[in-house]
């Protein structure tokens, strides 16, 4: 079977700090991050430092240099229209009137279309924040296994097990449905089709459909697995086994709790910061 082509799955055969840390204390590590990018408003040296610390972090799960690329090819077409929207939308509602009018244009100039200044730095701040909470939620699936993280939602945070299970398939599913894609365009060169990328109704009739109809076929087989268990019956689940917990794991989260509460009591623009060494003021 392939290696999942999205970079989402639990990297086997591993050991990192983080793979011996317990679910729990991940995903509290995780809120921390988002935390600490929604509160750094406009700071975005703190953001860049932010987003330092969590590549060094994946790096230090000891992905091979293709995992650590292969997730970047969605993470980036999601995100960089982040940094060309803004920028276009702003000079718009100052063309027609939506918005203010009192704002700065850039020295760019493509295709006579206006890029307001103020656009562009809310642009690249929602795309650092984007990367950063990403990133941060990839160190979570690498290092977890995805029956230690379904214990950790059901029994620890309190999850539906029905909603957990969903998460559950979705992490396995995404290398089944590459495999039968490989599957499919092996079968495809082997009888000489050819279609054209650019041709959506060809794909979709020579490509997609076959794997639509193959994904119902293990969603079919997935249901019978699930009733022959009697899933759903029972309000609670049982598991044979929680995770393993390293020591210091607790400690960890604690450190990283208390950094966040430091940042958000001390640093602006938070909108609930109490205590600031200087005015921030946003021109």
């Amino acid at each position: 079977m392939p290696e999942d082509p999205f970079g989402l799955v639990y990297l086997k055969g591993r050991t990192s700090i983080f793979h011996k840390m317990s679910p729990l204390d991940k995903i509290i590590l995780l809120g921390c991050v988002v935390v600490l990018a929604v509160l750094s408003i406009q700071l975005v040296a703190h953001l860049l430092i932010l987003l330092a610390v969590i590549i060094v972090s994946l790096i230090a799960c000891k992905p091979t240099f293709r995992e650590f690329l292969r997730p970047w090819k969605i993470l980036l077409p999601i995100f960089i229209p982040m940094v060309l929207l803004p920028p276009l939308s702003f000079a718009a509602q100052a063309q027609w009137y939506w918005g203010t009018q009192d704002i700065r244009y850039l020295n760019l100039v493509f295709f006579s279309i206006p890029y307001s200044e103020i656009g562009l730095r809310y642009g690249y701040v929602i795309f650092l924040r984007g990367i950063a909470v990403c990133l941060s939620a990839l160190i979570l699936t690498w290092t977890t296994q995805p029956r230690d993280l379904i214990y950790t939602m059901v029994k620890q945070l309190k999850v539906n097990y029905r909603l957990a299970w969903s998460a559950f398939l979705a992490l396995i599913y995404s290398p089944l449905i590459t495999y039968e894609a490989t599957m499919i365009s092996y079968a495809q060169k082997i009888r000489g089709v050819k279609y054209s990328k650019f041709n959506f109704i060809a794909a979709f009739k020579k490509f997609l459909f076959p794997l639509i109809l193959r994904g119902a076929k293990k969603a079919v087989v997935t249901s019978l697995a699930l009733d022959g268990r009697a899933f759903g019956t029972y309000p609670s689940r049982t598991f044979r086994y929680p995770p393993q917990k390293w020591k210091y794991s607790t400690v960890i989260a604690i450190i990283v709790i208390a950094i966040t509460i430091i940042y958000v009591i001390h640093y602006p623009p938070n909108p609930v910061a109490i205590w600031t060494p200087w005015t921030f003021e946003f021109k």
